[in-house]
């Protein structure tokens, strides 16, 4: 073996290294960008259940207005972005509880509603964010 290939060995060994851990470090990246998106997505979308929760909680009649029908249609909208992230719960790093009392407070609307089907979509979103988080404390 000559010189300079006993020289090049080392040096595309380097290449190579340098390139895999490039590519990885970019990818990891990557990955965090999103799971830290995600959080914000679903901290927004919480946040959002809550305001709208809470307007339509201090409502004195939330049957026929047109607000309390926005309201209705944004909590929906916000609870089904909620349903979308909290397979996943990515961590969250602001106010935990005050984001999760959210789902009670919407849970609180659609019993004085008398909407079953939106008080079990609301306590199955709970159950899935109640084990998610409990899976990242571990």
């Amino acid at each position: 073996m000559s010189n300079g290939a006993r020289i090049m060995r080392p040096a595309v060994f380097i290449l190579i290294t340098a390139v895999i851990a490039g590519t990885a470090g970019y990818f990891l990246g990557h990955c965090q960008a999103e799971r830290e998106g995600e959080a914000l997505a679903l901290a927004h979308a919480l946040e959002k259940t809550s305001l709208c929760a809470n307007a339509l909680n201090t409502l004195d009649n939330v049957n026929g207005t047109t607000t309390a029908r926005l309201l209705d249609h944004q909590l929906r909208s916000a609870l089904a972005e909620v349903e979308r992230y909290s397979a996943s719960a990515p961590r969250i790093h602001t106010m935990i509880p005050n984001l999760l009392d959210a789902l009670r407070r919407a849970a609180k609307y659609a019993e004085r509603i008398r909407d079953r089907q939106l008080a079990q979509r609301i306590s199955e979103i709970e159950k899935t964010l109640a084990a998610s988080l409990r899976h990242q404390r571990q």
